[in-house]
């Protein structure tokens, strides 16, 4: 906690070369972070388009500089894990990368959207919500970059009737349904990851 406001260094004692800085101000936690680049993420997209026969689309706008410097490291990723049967490729503005989902959807087919965090989550509210009116039972699976997976339900669209029900009945609801719908994908990862035909004797 800093005692008043400044400039914060990580410093190498042996080199004295600094590290890391940023503003920091009185009384308020400081908390040091770093950021790096790590091609797992693009990874993750070519290996569920593969497993899934789906194609899938970066949601990167080349008029952005921020999107535009992650646009290179995408390309580079990609030239070294996919091959020509990969449909991956396709970087496209949000708006363009939008409609190319939507018209998909209206045919009935799926579109693998590779986003940042907050896009997704708003992604996976916004459509339940227009084809369901709540996304409550919307199952969510995030691969992680360690090989793990997230699965919920219910993690934006229930958050309303939470505290609706608390309001009027004093307590918080509960739908097993939503265990279930996330307990299935998660056993069927652990056994794409662990089950070995020659163990189960088949």
């Amino acid at each position: 906690m800093p005692a008043g406001d400044g400039i914060i260094r990580v410093v190498d004692s042996n080199v004295g070369h600094c590290l890391n800085s940023r503003a920091a101000w009185r009384h308020l936690p400081y908390v040091p972070n770093q950021r790096r680049t790590d091609p797992d993420w693009v990874k993750l997209a070519v290996t569920r388009a593969r497993a899934s026969k789906t194609p899938a689309k970066f949601w990167l706008n080349r008029e952005r500089a921020h999107d535009a410097s992650i646009i290179a490291k995408v390309n580079t990723y990609l030239s070294s894990i996919t091959t020509p049967r990969t449909s991956i490729s396709a970087i496209l503005k949000p708006v363009d990368a939008m409609r190319f989902s939507l018209e998909r959807i209206r045919r009935g087919e799926h579109t693998i959207s590779v986003t940042g965090n907050v896009l997704r989550d708003y992604l996976t509210d916004l459509f339940p919500i227009l084809e369901l009116g709540t996304s409550a039972r919307m199952l969510s699976i995030v691969p992680l970059l360690n090989g793990g997976g997230l699965f919920e339900t219910g993690a934006g669209g229930s958050a309303p009737k939470h505290v609706e029900q608390m309001l009027k009945e004093g307590h918080l609801r509960w739908d097993s349904l939503g265990e279930y719908c996330a307990l299935v994908p998660s056993l069927e990862m652990i056994a794409q990851k662990k089950w070995k035909p020659k163990s189960s004797g088949t």
